[in-house]
This record gives structure tokens, sequence and C-alpha cells, in this order.
């Protein structure tokens, strides 16, 4: 369903755990949506980084991020964000991500 609510021209919001589990709570090995995302896990369970920060691809100064995450990979789609760790001085890859899907987006 939420597949053609986006390819029908709506947009998707996704956050940390969007489609990462199933019905019972379990871990997938992939996100659930990932045709509609363009990402996929780069490992299989969230992690917890203090001091962590948004970098935004268009600049500006770093935004204080949820010390939770989930690394991904883009297969297709554009990077918006990427997640920085202050505290070991690495880029952890991306953090949010729009992808086109149809008539609509995800992000």
């Amino acid at each position: 369903m939420l597949r053609e609510y986006v390819r029908n021209g709506r947009i998707l919001v996704a956050t940390l755990f969007t489609s990462a589990a199933d019905e019972f709570g379990r871990m997938r090995k992939g996100f659930g949506l990932a045709d509609v995302f363009g990402a996929s896990f780069t490992q299989p369970e969230p992690v917890d980084i203090p001091d962590l920060y948004l970098k935004l691809a268009s600049g500006g100064e770093l935004i204080p991020q949820d010390p939770r995450v989930l690394r991904f990979k883009v297969n297709d789609g554009t990077v918006l964000a990427e997640t920085i760790d202050r505290g070991h001085r690495r880029n952890l890859g991306p953090a949010i991500v729009k992808r086109q899907f149809g008539a609509g987006n995800a992000l």
C-alpha cells in the first residue's frame, strides 16, 4: 500500500526503523521498503554513539542528531545529510536521503 501511495505522487517521510523490522519486531535483513528508499543496511542492528551531528549537503553548521543510528548505504537517491561522529572524528555515512519513486518521493 505504501509503495502505491508514493508511486502515485505522495511523499513518504521515513524515520529510523521504518520497515526495518517485521510485524513481530524482529530486524529484517534489509528494509522492507528498500525499493522505495533506494537504500540498504550496512549493518543489521542500530548502534548508539554519543556526540553525533547531521552535516547538511547544502552546508551550514552541524546539527545535533539522535545518538541512535541505523547505518545504511544509498543505492539510488540523493544524500541530503550525513552523520558525523565528532567524538571519533569520522563520517558515518548518509543520514537523510531523498529518492523519487514513481511520481512521488521518499525521504
